[in-house]
Protein backbone atom coordinates (compact mmCIF):
# COMPACT_ATOMS: atom_id res chain seq x y z
CA UNK A 1 0.00 0.00 0.00
CA UNK A 2 1.55 3.22 -0.85
CA UNK A 3 1.02 5.98 1.41
CA UNK A 4 3.32 8.76 -1.13
CA UNK A 5 4.80 8.53 -4.14
CA UNK A 6 5.59 11.36 -7.18
CA UNK A 7 8.59 11.17 -9.40
CA UNK A 8 11.06 13.10 -7.10
CA UNK A 9 9.82 11.40 -3.75
CA UNK A 10 10.88 7.81 -2.85
CA UNK A 11 7.85 5.47 -1.97
CA UNK A 12 6.36 5.40 1.87
CA UNK A 13 4.68 2.14 3.08
CA UNK A 14 3.10 1.12 6.15
CA UNK A 15 6.39 -1.16 6.80
CA UNK A 16 9.33 1.20 6.19
CA UNK A 17 10.47 3.91 3.53
CA UNK A 18 12.12 2.21 -0.33
CA UNK A 19 14.88 3.77 -1.91
CA UNK A 20 17.22 2.74 -4.71
CA UNK A 21 19.55 2.48 -2.06
CA UNK A 22 17.75 -0.18 -0.03
CA UNK A 23 14.56 -0.42 2.71
CA UNK A 24 14.67 1.35 5.69
CA UNK A 25 11.87 0.18 8.56
CA UNK A 26 10.03 2.47 10.55
CA UNK A 27 11.43 1.07 14.15
CA UNK A 28 14.95 1.90 12.32
CA UNK A 29 14.32 5.53 12.09
CA UNK A 30 15.74 7.17 14.95
CA UNK A 31 14.88 11.30 14.46
CA UNK A 32 14.33 13.24 10.77
CA UNK A 33 14.62 17.05 9.84
CA UNK A 34 12.97 18.82 6.95
CA UNK A 35 16.12 20.86 4.70
CA UNK A 36 15.55 24.12 2.76
CA UNK A 37 13.54 24.19 -0.09
CA UNK A 38 15.34 24.20 -3.60
CA UNK A 39 14.89 24.35 -7.04
CA UNK A 40 16.41 21.78 -9.57
CA UNK A 41 16.17 22.57 -13.52
CA UNK A 42 15.95 20.03 -16.24
CA UNK A 43 15.42 19.77 -20.24
CA UNK A 44 11.72 19.54 -18.48
CA UNK A 45 11.86 22.81 -16.66
CA UNK A 46 12.23 23.47 -12.78
CA UNK A 47 11.40 21.27 -10.13
CA UNK A 48 11.32 22.01 -6.19
CA UNK A 49 11.72 20.28 -3.83
CA UNK A 50 13.26 19.54 -0.10
CA UNK A 51 15.31 17.51 1.47
CA UNK A 52 14.17 15.20 4.28
CA UNK A 53 17.29 14.16 6.14
CA UNK A 54 16.22 10.91 8.06
CA UNK A 55 19.19 9.61 10.79
CA UNK A 56 18.67 5.36 10.73
CA UNK A 57 20.41 2.82 12.39
CA UNK A 58 22.29 0.13 10.29
CA UNK A 59 21.58 -3.46 10.38
CA UNK A 60 24.51 -5.61 10.99
CA UNK A 61 25.12 -6.13 7.32
CA UNK A 62 25.11 -2.46 6.66
CA UNK A 63 27.64 -2.31 9.78
CA UNK A 64 30.22 -4.20 8.48
CA UNK A 65 30.52 -2.29 5.29
CA UNK A 66 29.67 1.27 6.57
CA UNK A 67 31.34 0.88 9.90
CA UNK A 68 28.61 3.22 11.24
CA UNK A 69 26.34 1.91 13.59
CA UNK A 70 23.81 5.17 12.34
CA UNK A 71 23.89 6.88 9.22
CA UNK A 72 21.63 10.12 7.99
CA UNK A 73 19.74 9.55 4.46
CA UNK A 74 18.91 12.62 2.33
CA UNK A 75 15.98 12.09 0.61
CA UNK A 76 14.49 14.17 -2.10
CA UNK A 77 10.65 15.27 -1.50
CA UNK A 78 8.52 16.96 -3.77
CA UNK A 79 7.19 20.13 -2.64
CA UNK A 80 3.51 19.05 -3.70
CA UNK A 81 4.38 15.66 -1.54
CA UNK A 82 5.66 17.49 2.01
CA UNK A 83 2.51 17.51 3.64
CA UNK A 84 1.51 14.06 3.24
CA UNK A 85 5.45 12.86 3.93
CA UNK A 86 5.10 15.11 7.26
CA UNK A 87 1.53 12.91 8.02
CA UNK A 88 3.01 9.65 7.62
CA UNK A 89 6.58 10.61 9.62
CA UNK A 90 4.33 12.08 12.54
CA UNK A 91 1.91 8.92 12.32
CA UNK A 92 4.57 7.15 12.96
CA UNK A 93 5.56 8.63 15.87
CA UNK A 94 8.73 9.69 15.27
CA UNK A 95 9.56 13.63 16.80
CA UNK A 96 11.50 16.21 14.49
CA UNK A 97 14.73 16.90 15.59
CA UNK A 98 15.75 20.45 15.33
Amino acid sequence: MVLVASETSPWFYIDGIYTLQGKYSWNKVVSYRWGEQKNQKNFKGVKEYYDLYITVVNSKLQKLFIRKDIQEIILRISINDREKANSILNSMQHKESN
